[in-house]
């Protein structure tokens, strides 16, 4: 297999063992998509790949978010704790099914007088339509900022947003976040 990827891709083999919560999203991704190794599109991934790798460069040390390096599942809990505080709600596990294609979860405030969903996009995956409810407010995020021209009243969260909340209230964040965030801070892809 090592033979054949490098004739189909100019690659640098890595040795190591990195736990599944070290690995960027780009990467996961990637390998996610079957046994057949994939190029990674993930800018910031190649980047902390390389820094993890101990090949640093110069573009290592550009500035990056830690949205982009974030798998889907710490991405979605990362806007999960964020609407809660910003709706002042709840959000209902039992909304929060794989096989719900439309949206990741449904919140409900705390006096049930308001309902939101939400659709997540972590790596390079697009929102390509907008939310629609009768009764629910609608929210999207995308890593990369890729959302359809018409947004049929959805609001669109902010990385800012997302990025200033978790470093506010990063004693409530799941471990695979807060370990992001530290990472970045210390290899100097600071957001």
């Amino acid at each position: 297999m090592e033979k054949e990827l490098s004739h189909q891709f100019p690659c640098r083999w890595i040795k190591s063992n990195f736990l599944s919560s070290e690995v960027p999203s780009g990467v996961k991704n990637a390998l996610r998509q079957g046994q057949a190794y994939c190029r990674i599109r993930n800018r910031s991934a190649e980047r902390h790949t390389l820094a993890l790798s101990g090949h640093d460069s110069s573009e290592t040390r550009e500035r990056d978010s830690f949205l982009a390096l974030i798998d889907d599942e710490g991405l979605e809990d990362l806007v999960g704790l964020y609407l809660q505080m910003e709706l002042n709600g709840f959000l209902i596990p039992s909304s929060a099914k794989k096989s719900n294609g439309a949206y990741e979860f449904v919140i409900v405030s705390k006096i049930g007088d308001r309902r939101a969903i939400v659709q997540v996009k972590s790596g390079a995956s697009p929102i390509r339509k907008a939310l629609e409810s009768d009764d629910a407010e609608c929210y999207l995020f995308a890593v990369n900022g890729d959302y359809p021209s018409d947004l049929k009243g959805n609001t669109i969260i902010e990385p800012e947003a997302l990025v200033e909340f978790a470093y506010r209230h990063r004693k409530i964040l799941p471990a695979p976040i807060t370990l992001w965030m530290i990472k970045i801070s210390m290899g100097g892809l600071v957001s």
